[in-house]
């Protein structure tokens, strides 16, 4: 039976239907996906690079990599190594790619697993690991073939360790504690990242995030590399913990995990900032109108104000037995007050701001 075709951005191919999406699946397609290949297409036009070698090493239906090549300036694309372990992988990309009247010209395809091609490689200037689960077996052979400035985009699909419901899966795979409350997926976010500066720092690399972005069931994240063994260290001093007082409801950064009565610790993660603010400006301004151009507004926000955590509007106006009023109007009271704020993209109840929790309190009254 002929598998239906889907169209999604400027890609259109042939996948093979069922109940549920899995790595079972005989071409894998996820269609909740879509937003994290918009995002993808986006921040790579945003930086405006020339001649870039780039690899897709775990491609399913190869729709990402189609992308690429039909929708990003054919000045950006020296070269795509387009790759997944599936036995019919080749004929299945060979396939969408006519179906999507891509050329292959600038494509290098392969059928093998995803670190035996990083490891046989000469390097790449944007490595892209988008795996089932965890993105930690992969981490070595990337960071080890990632070029100088370049850029590796992670997904990580298992929230359940980063965002606290398996904090054993955590530790074990992400070398640190997860927080289980409203700040979890800024908290996973930050594990990931400082999960793949420690892998790189072994390297002497430097990972710094660019952006990132929490959807649905997924973390996705972009750092750029430098081979700098003054910025290592840089980046590791930044690698610190995340305390919450469930009583007081303030949150702040300490470089040990000492508790007092009512307070939660979370990490070691990474402190410093998880969006390039111009960037995210810039990916804001090319995004169209809908689901992504609404996220990369509300991202675009928020980079602009370079602190940790969010407070839980909600959560504070429940605890208060007050209404929460509009965030319009809360984000108007703090900025009379002297104060930044935007709405998160990490919560819909959040709020990030340089102020605190009891400030935030006595302006919800």
């Amino acid at each position: 039976m002929t598998n239906p075709v889907i169209t999604e951005g400027k890609a259109r191919i042939a996948v093979a239907t069922a109940s549920t999406v899995s790595k079972k699946m005989p071409v894998f397609y996820n269609p909740a996906m879509t937003l994290n290949r918009d995002i993808t297409v986006l921040l790579l036009t945003a930086l405006g690079r020339k001649s870039m070698r780039m690899a897709d090493v775990l491609a399913g239906s190869g729709i990402r990599t189609i992308r690429l090549l039909k929708e990003l300036p054919p000045s950006m694309v020296e070269e795509v190594t387009v790759n997944d372990g599936r036995a019919d992988f080749k004929t299945v990309f060979a396939k969408n790619a006519r179906l999507s009247k891509a050329s292959t010209r600038k494509v290098v395809l392969h059928n093998q697993d995803a670190n035996i091609l990083l490891h046989e490689s000469g390097g790449f200037d944007y490595i892209d690991i988008d795996p089932f689960g965890s993105p930690a077996p992969f981490l070595d052979a990337a960071v080890r073939h990632l070029a100088r400035d370049g850029i590796l985009a992670l997904t990580a699909t298992d929230t359940a360790a980063l965002a606290g419901t398996a904090p054993d899966a955590c530790r074990r795979k992400y070398w640190a504690l997860p927080l289980r409350n409203h700040l979890m997926h800024e908290v996973g976010m930050r594990i990931l990242a400082r999960k793949a500066q420690l892998v790189a720092a072994q390297y002497d690399r430097a990972l710094v995030p660019i952006y990132c972005h929490a959807t649905l069931h997924y973390d996705r994240i972009f750092l750029r590399a430098t081979k700098s063994k003054e910025q290592v260290s840089g980046v590791l001093d930044m690698h610190r913990y995340l305390v919450y007082n469930e009583k007081t409801d303030e949150f702040g950064i300490r470089d040990h995990n000492k508790k007092a009565p009512h307070e939660h610790v979370a990490g070691p993660l990474w402190s410093g900032p998880l969006w390039d603010a111009g960037l995210a400006t810039r990916i804001a301004a090319l995004a169209r109108p809908g689901e992504t151009a609404r996220l990369a507004q509300t991202i675009k926000d928020e980079a602009a104000i370079p602190v940790i955590g969010f407070h839980d509007i909600h959560g504070l106006a429940g605890k208060a037995h007050i209404n929460a009023p509009s965030f319009d109007a809360l984000i108007k009271r703090l900025n009379k007050q002297g104060y930044d704020a935007a709405r998160t993209h990490f919560s819909p109840s959040g709020l990030r701001t340089d102020a605190d929790a009891a400030t935030v309190k006595k302006l919800l009254r």
